[in-house]
């Protein structure tokens, strides 16, 4: 492992409250979501996976699942500080044919404080997005998302995980990027799957990071990268 990056502690509490400062445009409105994270199967080998308590609805059980109005998938697991849902993480895998033992860092199992969020491909580049909010995609179009899935250990400790998530991540390189297909009026999927748009990054690799506060800085200590795909169904609450 290796630290690769430290910045101070306002300019990071900054970053992590507003994710999408460098995002401009939206004024639409927030689609809140019901959130079906799928589990491993016969025929699927997911890697992040539910707690085994049903779906994630927004505004149940500390539960804020939402399309902002910039087109970005925005879930807080553990939104309420009283209440909360957990997501399962498995770190047994660097890629999909290189599994053992989960380390005892990054953290396997049940973690709190669980947090997915995305923006646009063209964020950190200098360049406009190319493509629509996920809520005004065409039905069966998709395009690539960077995407970061965060949580908080037993510990008390942050870890990240970047796909294709340059936001105060400096190496995605190979990493990939979440995909969001739209299926109908109502319905999207995303996971981190082969797809046109992935170009060469490999389907369902992150870079893992703890986050540490060392004498009032922020540093980022890099884990390498991780086979962690997931797939997540995201349902339009309409009523």
């Amino acid at each position: 492992m290796k630290i690769v990056k430290a910045v101070t502690g306002i300019l990071a509490l900054l970053t992590m409250v507003s994710p999408l400062t460098a995002q401009k445009g939206g004024g639409g409105s927030d689609v809140r979501l019901r959130v079906t994270i799928a589990d491993r199967s016969l025929t699927e080998d997911y890697r992040v996976e539910s707690d085994g308590m049903g779906d994630y609805v927004d505004g149940v059980v500390g539960v804020s699942a939402r399309l902002d109005r910039y087109g970005n998938l925005i879930v807080n697991f553990h939104a309420d500080p009283r209440t909360g849902r957990q997501v399962h993480f498995d770190y047994s895998c660097t890629t999909s044919a290189t599994c053992g033992f989960p380390p005892a860092e990054p953290p396997s199992g049940l973690q709190d404080r669980a947090y997915i969020s995305t923006v646009c491909r063209e964020v950190g580049t200098g360049l406009p997005c190319s493509s629509p909010g996920i809520q005004e995609m065409p039905d069966g179009t998709e395009q690539c998302v960077q995407l970061n899935w965060e949580f908080t250990d037993v510990f008390g400790q942050s870890w990240r995980n970047g796909f294709h998530r340059n936001r105060d991540l400096p190496d995605q390189e190979g990493t990939a990027y979440g995909v969001v297909t739209r299926i109908d009026a109502n319905t999207w999927t995303v996971e981190p799957r082969v797809a046109d748009c992935q170009g060469g990054n490999m389907p369902g690799i992150a870079r893992t990071f703890r986050i540490d506060t060392v004498r009032s800085k922020v540093v980022y200590t890099d884990f390498g990268t991780f086979w962690l795909p997931f797939k997540l169904t995201l349902t339009r609450i309409t009523n």
